[in-house]
């Protein structure tokens, strides 16, 4: 690109122009590390603001520097986003037989329990549909029945339980802001259209739970989850700081910030106390700017559920959350706009990265280091931590410069408030491949690949500064999840053809990887869990897969659009070393919604969650959620249903356009 360019021209008259604008904020960008670390790594740590004076400075300036951006952005040549690819219970005189293991949530790390819309443990099952927060007793399998429904302000999204505590977090809008101010009696006006809610209700009783704390933040839901009687929640927040930056000085930094209102007595005469979501103290500036938006942990304490709140937040607008037993990593990457920010200043290329930010939880979340790698992370499960050090996987798209993707494996060290590349392993995956899944297990680690075709990379991390690609096995399609079981084993779910792919590897030899068994389902089919591991459910003691399966066979009705031929169920498979992996039958919710004087009747729910439960006596039950029900049939023979519960269902709105 030439310097005299008329393009080069305009972003140095912005880059001049944002030096006046940035003002305070440019003398944070710089810093300096006598260990001899990079500046990308150096420059993402956290820093208190010392002052509201200061957050409120920084804040004006970064909105003036963002809408800047935006126009810039939206001026270039190429569009970022086209570039980018209550009955009672029933008693029991005589003695049942008592629940000998069941499968929970399919949680990535164990320990550490992530938010689902479902939670059980055999004898009852706690879940949200429709409106409510619903209790149910789901033992013995064939007496499952309905023990109370609670509604829920709101869209109900995910919950968790610790002992007689239920934790729940759903989504209220903007049409239906005026029944929350009047239920919460909030005094604070919603400046966005999405807010997030939080109820806890007590469980002793389930045949009557009883609310007992309501809790509102000016947010959107991101992440949740427990560890012990602790419940992380993480939310963001991106408010309109545009009609503030004309004039900063009549502007009260409470103005700048998000709201929360929280109500430990919804039953009583006492209103609700709003306050911001997190005071100046508790909010943390990255060294280099990177938005307005607010990313906050809020921590709640399910022994003590009345307890004061704590919280502290992160200044960026965007984020990805993991957790070990010890530790939660925020990961914040850059949105559209602020992508291009080096080019504005005058690069001539962006240059992707993923900041990463550390917090201890013990005790109440305390920030402790951060650190910067090259590229964007697939999920969470692109990061992972072991033996003290953390382990990233990214890939970096370089779209921009012509340039095939290019995937990078990274270990960090925590330095003091860094965290530190220990080592580094580049060029995993052929040319033009990008990061479709990741899977660490303590030494080993999993990496899929794709454009043609499916490497499995096997990854050698048992000397953490200096890891090695182990193997490579190239099979066609590709996976989005790996799940180990049996030790070296690796069950893999992915596409192929336009068909759920599932695969079996042997993953005993790192440096020879093999392929033990595969599973086509048949074209048009697909599943949630594909892109959502809570619906992945794996019972090693019946070495059995249940995954929800939707498949649009042969249209062989063209009046009824083949809606009539979608099979919309759960398909349980046999997994074994032996004899691979072995459909063994499919169980759907047709009872739950078949209606011959609704013209519509026909269009099936899908299922989209299920669990084991075995007892004492040798058997085992496979229980299914939908949208309509809840099923229950004996694993010795999945045809027939034993149990059954129907849920509270909302019909869709569909608009015509």
């Amino acid at each position: 690109m030439s310097n005299s360019s008329p393009r080069t021209l305009i972003r140095c008259i912005l880059a001049a122009l944002l030096t006046l604008l940035i003002g305070c904020n440019s003398s944070n960008n710089q810093s300096s590390d006598s260990g001899g670390n990079t500046a990308v790594q150096s420059s993402a740590k956290l820093t208190r603001f010392e002052s509201c004076e200061g957050l409120k400075s920084y804040l004006v300036s970064t909105a003036e520097q963002q809408n800047l951006l935006a126009g810039y952005v939206a001026g270039l040549p190429v569009s970022v986003d086209d570039a980018a690819d209550s009955p009672e219970p029933i008693s029991f005189e005589e003695e049942q037989p008592t629940i000998e293991a069941v499968t929970g949530t399919n949680n990535q790390v164990a320990g550490v329990d992530e938010a689902d819309f479902i939670k059980t443990d055999g004898n009852h099952t706690y879940l949200l549909s429709g409106n409510y927060f619903m209790a149910l007793q789901t033992w013995p399998a064939a007496e499952s029945q309905e023990l109370s429904r609670t509604e829920i302000d709101g869209t109900p999204l995910d919950l968790l339980i610790y002992d007689d505590t239920a934790w729940v977090v759903s989504e209220i809008y903007a049409e239906s802001y005026a029944d929350f101010d009047e239920s919460l009696s909030a005094d604070f006006a919603p400046r966005i259209g999405r807010m997030t809610k939080i109820t806890l209700l007590q469980i002793s009783d389930p045949q009557h739970p009883e609310v007992i704390r309501e809790t509102v933040v000016e947010s959107g839901y991101v992440d949740a989850l427990r560890i012990d009687q602790q419940v992380y929640l993480v939310v963001a927040t991106q408010l309109d700081l545009t009609s503030v930056i004309d004039d900063p000085q009549s502007v009260e930094v409470e103005q700048l910030l998000p709201m929360m209102a929280d109500n430990t007595d919804p039953d009583g005469q006492i209103d609700a106390v709003s306050s911001v979501i997190s005071g100046c103290s508790e909010i943390y500036q990255p060294q280099n700017v990177t938005g307005t938006g607010t990313v906050t942990l809020l921590a709640f304490d399910l022994g003590n559920p009345l307890a004061d709140l704590t919280s502290t937040s992160v200044l960026a607008n965007s984020t990805m959350v993991y957790a070990s037993q010890d530790n939660l990593y925020i990961a914040s990457i850059e949105d559209d706009n602020w992508l291009w920010f080096p080019v504005m200043e005058g690069d001539d290329y962006p240059t992707p990265s993923t900041r990463i930010h550390k917090f201890s939880l013990t005790g109440s979340p305390q920030y402790l280091a951060s650190g910067s790698v090259e590229g964007h992370l697939l999920n969470k499960f692109s990061m992972d931590e072991y033996q003290g050090l953390l382990r990233v996987v990214t890939t970096e798209l370089n779209w921009w410069r012509d340039d095939d993707p290019e995937n990078r494996l990274f270990v960090l060290q925590q330095n003091d408030n860094q965290l530190v590349t220990h080592a580094e392993l580049s060029g995993l995956g052929k040319p033009g491949e990008r990061v479709f899944a990741v899977r660490f297990d303590q030494q080993r680690g999993f990496v899929v690949t794709f454009e043609q075709i499916d490497p499995l990379i096997t990854l050698d991390l048992s000397d953490a500064a200096n890891p090695q690609v182990a193997g490579e096995l190239e099979v066609p399609g590709f996976s989005t999840y790996l799940h180990p079981i049996e030790g070296d084993r690796l069950l893999a779910i992915g596409q192929e053809n336009l068909s759920i792919k599932l695969s079996l590897f042997d993953v005993s030899t790192l440096s020879q990887p093999i392929l033990l068994s595969e599973h086509l389902i048949g074209q048009g089919s697909y599943s949630e869990a594909q892109y959502d591991h809570h619906a992945f459910t794996w019972f090693e003691q019946e070495k059995m897969l249940a995954i929800p399966v939707t498949q649009w066979n042969s249209v062989t009705d063209s009046t009824d659009f083949g809606l009539s031929d979608i099979f919309n169920g759960l398909e349980l498979f046999r997994v074994t070393a032996e004899s691979g992996i072995q459909p063994y039958a499919a169980i759907d919710h047709d009872f739950f919604y078949e209606d011959p004087d609704n013209g519509n009747w026909f269009y099936p729910e899908g299922i989209r969650r299920s669990f084991f439960v075995s007892d004492d006596q040798m058997n085992s039950y496979i229980y299914s959620i939908s949208s309509r029900g809840l099923l229950v049939n004996d694993l010795a023979s999945p045809e027939n249903n034993i149990g059954s519960i129907e849920l509270p269902y909302t019909d869709p709105i569909f608009y015509l356009f």
